[in-house]
């Protein structure tokens, strides 16, 4: 029995782990990007210190700008965005 009840438990975060990547792929195609409240307030997880090293690694690179409440690609990202979606596949 509590073998089934870890399983189902690590199931569920796989699932909110892959929903969430989903959210950011999905909301990087966009042009207004990942609105950072709206991604806190369905996952309750603050996608800045989630994926800090993604987000970090990618606005070194100038291919994403953060501002107070959005993620969302540059110029320079736009033309290579699928550099950036292969970060959250």
């Amino acid at each position: 029995m509590c073998g089934d009840q870890h399983m189902r438990i690590v199931h569920e975060k796989q699932n909110k782990a892959n929903k969430m990547k989903e959210y950011m792929l999905l909301g990087l195609r966009k042009v207004e990007g990942v609105k950072i409240s709206e991604f806190k307030n369905k996952f309750v997880d603050n996608p800045i210190y989630l994926y800090r090293e993604i987000l970090n690694k990618l606005a070194c690179q100038e291919l994403i700008e953060i501002d107070i409440d959005n993620i969302k690609l540059t110029n320079k990202g736009i033309d290579l965005a699928n550099l950036v979606w292969e970060e959250f596949v």
